[in-house]
């Protein structure tokens, strides 16, 4: 398994960690994904932990095609769409930081995407946007 899948506890925030790309795996990841999203009672952050990705151009654009591109794409889900309050992507690689920006555009469908660098950042904005609004 390619990935790491879970809920903080105590906290709004489920955390999809990558360890490696397999894009033959992502079905099962998102499967695992709607399960965990199913069992929430509140809407979550999801944050996608990048930091140990380098992708190729043309993973990167398998990846951000399969998250949001088309009806079953990962962000359009039923369930992602009612429980998933914000998505936050963590990597230190720009091209991928740019890539999670581009899905807040018309071709990928406006995804709003929250990036920063590290865990601690993301974390960190997550519990101030959760300390403003609930």
């Amino acid at each position: 398994m390619s990935y790491k899948l879970e809920k903080l506890p105590n906290e709004p925030i489920t955390v999809y960690t990558a360890l490696d790309f397999d894009l033959n795996e992502l079905p099962q990841s998102d499967q695992a994904l709607y399960t965990l999203l199913a069992k929430q009672t509140d809407m979550v952050y999801h944050v996608l932990d990048l930091t140990s990705l380098k992708l190729s151009f043309e993973e990167l654009v398998q990846a951000a095609g399969h998250l949001a591109f088309g009806e079953n794409a990962t962000f359009r889900h039923p369930i992602f769409r009612k429980m998933v309050r914000g998505v936050i992507f963590v990597t230190d690689d720009n091209t991928i930081s740019m890539s999670g920006k581009a899905l807040d555009s018309d071709v990928y469908g406006n995804i709003p995407v929250t990036v920063f660098s590290s865990m601690e950042s993301a974390l960190q904005y997550i519990r101030g946007e959760i300390n403003k609004f609930g």
